[in-house]
């Protein structure tokens, strides 16, 4: 049996590798640095290594039915390692998220239109929830309401491309406040999103829960050409398949003085959801009306998107960029109510459909201009606008 320590020169060293050479016998020092190995009689060539330190060779005669002791093994640690170098590749998406987060005055977090293609997420509100402190309420299985830290939707302010977002609403079953329904918007439209949940001074102050700001899609670096499309598919209400897809062309021309983009989607998705509400009396445990509901719906959503961008001059940049969006949301409800009376014991069956109909579009335009290295000059003129209601 062989015994010994390792160590180095802040005490014991655990998890060093004690190797037998020329056999197949190794083992590692514990958490005090000893360890203890098991050789028949004859002579070895031991190798006592670890990360970080230079290894050490020594040799040692087992004798039958004795304990040989190695003594303690004291490793140097190893002075060539200059450093550790990890490469990785980021898109050009995701390097400039990277470059707004580390310039951003406020502490932000942004996530690119690469990030956001990775995971299949429908709307914005899908898209935006999976930032950490950022949660969605959902309405019929979708995201459509964001909150903040835990506050109310209403106590977060929505932005998109910098300006506030205007809300709309159709009835009673919709916030109407500020709440922004975010399933108007396609993630597909999305280049980037911004989150902040600590505001400065240059932000609103009505955004007590934080500020999101929605970026669209602008000219690419480059000539892109994309067509996307998927084919969904949805077990309820009655195994329907829908389609999902999209186009997308942008280029750079006259010596990339002129940037343009074009996009287009169209998504179509069925659901279908069980509710029941519950009425109770005066008594307690007392049920006057039990209201037993059954929701079947489609959703269309269509998108257009478009953005120019001209070089004045260096450093100079002309802008302009729209988009139109819209969502049918055709449902059809049904609900059985039971009303408990002991004079007419009687129910109701009542069809409810409904198209509620979603549309937010706008654009602007602007001037961009670095006068020096400290000094910048931007002007932009901004319209947007939200419509909700009943279609047909």
């Amino acid at each position: 049996t062989l015994r010994g320590t390792v160590s180095d020169q802040s005490g014991p060293l655990p998890y060093a590798t004690i190797n037998i050479q020329n056999t197949k016998s190794k083992t590692i020092s514990g958490l005090d640095g000893s360890f203890s190995i098991s050789l028949p009689a004859g002579d070895y060539k031991i190798s006592i290594s670890m990360v970080g330190y230079n290894a050490k060779d020594t040799t040692i005669s087992i004798i039958n039915n004795k304990v040989s002791l190695l003594g303690n093994i004291k490793l140097n640690s190893a002075n060539d390692l200059q450093q550790v170098l990890v490469k990785g590749m980021y898109s050009a998406g995701e390097r400039k998220a990277v470059a707004m987060r580390r310039n951003a005055t406020a502490i932000m977090d942004v996530a690119s239109a690469d990030a956001i293609g990775k995971l299949p997420d429908i709307n914005a509100a899908e898209a935006v929830q999976r930032i950490a402190g950022v949660s969605i309420d959902r309405d019929q299985g979708e995201g459509r309401y964001v909150t903040v830290r835990g506050t109310p939707s209403q106590w977060s302010s929505t932005t998109i491309n910098g300006d506030r977002m205007p809300a709309a609403k159709t009835s009673g079953d919709l916030l109407g406040n500020r709440t922004v329904p975010m399933d108007i918007l396609p993630a597909e439209l999305i280049q980037y999103i911004q989150v902040v949940k600590a505001i400065t001074p240059e932000y609103e102050g009505d955004a007590i829960g934080g500020s999101i700001n929605f970026i669209t899609r602008t000219s690419p670096e480059k000539r892109t050409f994309r067509i996307m499309g998927a084919v969904p598919y949805a077990e309820r209400p009655n195994d329907q398949f829908g389609y999902n897809g999209s186009v997308l062309y942008g280029d750079r021309l006259l010596n990339n003085k002129l940037g343009f983009l074009v996009f287009g989607s169209i998504n179509q998705r069925t659901y279908g959801t069980d509710d029941y509400e519950v009425i109770y009396g005066n008594q307690l445990h007392n049920v006057t009306t039990l209201d037993v509901r059954n929701y079947q719906g489609t959703r269309i959503n269509k998108t257009l998107n478009a953005s120019l961008d001209y070089s004045l001059a260096p450093g100079t940049k002309f802008y302009a960029r729209g988009y139109y969006t819209e969502l049918l949301d055709n449902e059809r409800n049904r609900k059985t109510m039971h009303y408990f009376d002991r004079v007419t014991n009687n129910a109701v069956l009542r069809w409810n459909v409904v198209d509620y109909y979603f549309k937010n579009y706008g654009g602007e335009t602007g001037i961009e201009s670095a006068l020096s290295s400290k000094l910048s000059m931007n002007a932009r003129l901004a319209w947007y606008k939200s419509w909700a209601g009943y279609k047909g």
